[in-house]
């Protein structure tokens, strides 16, 4: 008993000795207040908000309207331009007391992140509540700036908007905003669902439960409203819709339409992609041409190479040939049509294989065309080419007045051609093939004319073309059908423009001629009166026959101390033109009969027996014969000997004349030879040398 009396004695001794300070209440010393809204014009009094301090809690909340001088029922909305006051009364916890200075709280309070003011609660001590006030800047209106609406299966892969093709077009929000909602009120006829779709492409309107269409540029308005009638649209308001910023096409304080175009991709499977090309050939040159009619959703294509296979040398159109038995590999672009991709799986292989002229490719990838913003399927397949019954021996170059060709001089297999081309054409003759050397246009009217005076005689002098000797004027001139007097000397036609004359005209007298000197054409130099004291030093020329292409003069007299041109020794009888000098060119004279060769007939001039191109053609076989020529099929004959072989002919030259190849040969094994021969001597000479040391 005693014990136990102790024992309660000593409990009461310790209690006895705890600082009176380890039983008093924990202070706060400042309080932060949250989620108390701005108010704003229409928007309802809010009645409750947030406590973030330890040992603090929400009490009560008072709004006091400073404008009109009243507090506010919780059944109040605010008021455009009035001032309000929030007033938040905040109790301590059990265990906790605000801290004071007296009988004043000594505590700082933020509402909303701004600094609050703090005072005694009325009828309570200031260490158990608190009241903590804010007032807000004259109430307006809330605005909404801006909005991200979400649609269902509309997706932003790049700069545009994406649909999936066979997918329900939307007719309601996935998500977005919560300040705005759809309001089909705006125009129920045109919004049914707050929503329009149309089809650009087709020019038609999507409905509820209609599917995008691949290929399709879609175009979507959505009509908007605020989901608060406290809130209004901004003046600046902006939208986008699946992160593509919209066009605001109209907007009011309480409704707004935005738009946006979708393009829904269609898919183009490998069955749809069937391009066609030339395929190889024994003797045929690389076709970079093809096909793709029949290629659905496909834009544009190209054979981007054909290579040999063994070597991997890419074959060029001009250079090279196909041979029998070769393989061949052709690579081919398609780039699909404009919003079209290629349907593939997560391993890059498509459903249907595509396919080159009737054949599954090889091999096949994709890309992407950046300058047509496009995909790109790249296909390969290799062919081989077929081997030919022979080796087709090329002959020379042949020639129609079209363009100039090759064929088998054993099967007389049409082997290839080539349009004519290189030459020039003037006012004498037509462009000369480079290849063939046939002439393949004619002769023109586009002198090159002299930019002097020539003299013509006694009566004129005239512009001449520096090619051909024709009259020609250096500019374009409207000439007057009737000849103008120039002088007393003669006439000439008029350009009603700048009045000039005619390329031929009179020759215009210089000064009177004296006894030493003559008098001249001041343009051309004629001597149109010698000296009084000339006495004519005659030269006589023979006549000059005329040709079939060169023209000729007939026997004449010059004087070599004036300009005179006579007929007679004497010089008594001018010539005064040079039409009664010059003997015209004859032309030529076809013969009567046809030479022909193997695939062609032409005519000779009887005159000269030069080749007549122009009359050249290949036969008119009906029945074995030529209609024309009466040439027979399998008739021996001489080949054409005007023909000529192009640089790349491999049978050009006689056919008893040894390959280049054979004589390069035997000159090889001579100077072979030779060189072994010297190489012999000195590595004798070299033992000789060194034994000769050794002895030493």
């Amino acid at each position: 008993m005693k014990k136990g009396l102790a024992m309660v004695l000593c409990l009461m001794l310790l209690v006895s000795l705890v600082p009176v300070s380890a039983l008093a209440a924990t202070q706060i010393t400042s309080v932060t207040v949250t989620n108390v809204p701005t108010p704003y014009a229409g928007s309802k009094v809010p009645v409750a908000a947030t406590v973030n301090t330890t040992g603090a809690q929400f009490y009560s909340m008072d709004w006091y309207d400073k404008t009109a001088g009243r507090f506010l029922e919780s059944t109040d909305y605010f008021t455009e331009n009035h001032v309000y006051e929030v007033q938040l009364w905040v109790e301590a916890e059990s265990g906790y007391e605000f801290r004071t200075s007296g009988a004043v709280p000594n505590v700082t309070a933020t509402v909303g992140g701004k600094t609050a003011t703090v005072s005694k609660a009325y009828e309570y001590q200031a260490w158990a509540m608190i009241v903590v006030s804010y007032t807000f800047e004259p109430c307006g209106k809330k605005e909404i700036k801006s909005v991200d609406l979400q649609l269902e299966g509309i997706t932003k892969p790049g700069n545009g908007l994406r649909a999936e093709q066979g997918q329900y077009v939307p007719f309601s929000i996935q998500s977005g905003d919560e300040k705005v909602m759809l309001y089909p009120q705006l125009h129920t006829r045109y919004y049914p669902y707050g929503f329009r779709w149309s089809n650009s492409t087709k020019d038609t309107v999507a409905y509820e439960g209609d599917r995008f269409q691949g290929g399709c540029d879609y175009y979507v308005t959505i009509a908007l409203k605020p989901r608060d009638s406290a809130f209004t649209f901004a003046d600046d308001f902006t939208a986008t819709i699946g992160g593509k910023s919209a066009q605001v096409k109209s907007l009011g304080k309480t409704y707004a339409e935005i738009s946006v175009e979708v393009t829904c991709i269609g898919t183009i499977v490998g069955g749809n992609i069937t391009p066609v090309v030339s395929l190889p050939r024994d003797g045929n040159s690389p076709d970079y041409s093809l096909t793709y009619d029949n290629c659905e959703y496909i834009d544009y294509a190209t054979v981007t190479g054909w290579y040999d296979v063994e070597t991997g040398a890419r074959l060029l159109t001009s250079e090279h040939q196909f041979r029998g038995g070769k393989q061949y590999r052709v690579e081919v672009e398609c780039t699909a049509s404009y919003a079209y991709k290629f349907q593939r799986d997560a391993n890059d292989k498509m459903e249907y294989a595509p396919m080159i002229t009737g054949e599954k490719v090889d091999s096949y990838s994709f890309g992407y065309d950046s300058y047509r913003g496009r995909e790109v399927i790249k296909l390969v397949k290799t062919f081989t080419a077929p081997v030919p019954d022979h080796t087709h021996s090329p002959s020379g170059w042949r020639t129609t007045g079209a363009y100039h060709y090759k064929v088998c001089t054993e099967c007389g297999d049409f082997l290839e051609q080539e349009d004519h081309y290189g030459g020039k054409t003037t006012c004498l003759e037509g462009a000369k093939c480079d290849v063939c050397s046939y002439v393949y246009t004619q002769p023109n009217e586009e002198h090159t004319p002299d930019t002097k005076w020539t003299n013509c005689g006694t009566l004129y002098h005239a512009y001449l073309c520096t090619l051909c000797g024709a009259h020609c004027d250096p500019e374009e001139h409207r000439w007057s059908p009737k000849y103008h007097p120039v002088d007393a000397t003669g006439h000439a036609y008029q350009c009603a423009d700048c009045k000039g004359y005619d390329t031929i005209q009179a020759h215009i007298p210089g000064p009177a001629g004296t006894p030493e000197a003559e008098q001249v054409c001041r343009d051309c130099g004629y001597i149109i009166t010698p000296a009084k004291d000339h006495i004519h030093n005659l030269e006589k020329h023979p006549e000059v026959p005329a040709t079939c292409m060169e023209a000729g003069a007939i026997e004449h007299y010059t004087c070599n101390g004036c300009s005179g041109v006579f007929k007679d020794e004497q010089g008594k009888v001018p010539i005064l033109s040079s039409d009664e000098l010059h003997i015209g060119a004859l032309g030529h004279t076809p013969g009567e009969n046809w030479q022909t060769d193997s695939a062609c007939h032409w005519r000779i001039c009887a005159a000269c027996g030069e080749t007549l191109t122009e009359t050249k053609m290949l036969h008119e076989i009906n029945e074995g014969t030529c209609t024309t020529c009466g040439y027979a099929e399998g008739q021996t004959l001489p080949e054409d000997p005007t023909a000529t072989d192009g640089p790349s002919d491999p049978g050009q030259g006689e056919e008893n004349t040894p390959p280049s190849g054979e004589k390069e040969s035997k000159t090889d094994w001579l100077l072979y030879g030779i060189l072994a021969g010297v190489l012999l001597i000195l590595a004798l000479l070299l033992l000789l040398l060194r034994k000769k040391k050794k002895e030493s």
